[in-house]
């Protein structure tokens, strides 16, 4: 599973660069942070890459996480939804706030990359 989180976001990095960058542009990442819990709102200082995992570890019909990003600290502009076990990467701009809530069931993984 973990290889699947690094396939994915190197796949995100490559597919980031070759759309924001000329051949002129180089692009600095910073180290990726792990530490962020589930229902609460974060504010980046920098463009970045928001991987979140959703696996499963249960039964039910409550497995979900959404995504939401805005500039306010309470976001609720949704970004992204998974509804079944699998890894969204997606871009989060410099002095957004973030949060990713969860339904019943699910063990989450969050973690930002920041582009420097």
């Amino acid at each position: 599973m973990r290889t699947n989180v690094f396939l994915t976001l190197f796949v995100s990095i490559i597919l980031t660069s070759l759309i924001s960058c000329s051949k002129d542009d180089e692009i600095n990442f910073g180290e990726t942070q792990t530490n962020f819990e589930v229902g609460k709102s974060y504010q980046t200082k920098t463009n970045g890459l928001l991987t979140v995992q959703l696996a499963y570890n249960g039964t039910g019909e409550e497995i979900y996480v959404k995504i939401y990003s805005d500039n306010t600290s309470n976001p609720s502009k949704l970004i992204g939804l998974i509804n079944s076990p699998s890894i969204a990467t997606l871009p989060i701009k410099k002095n957004n706030y973030w949060k990713v809530i969860q339904g019943q069931i699910g063990a989450v993984t969050i973690s930002f990359t920041p582009i420097e």
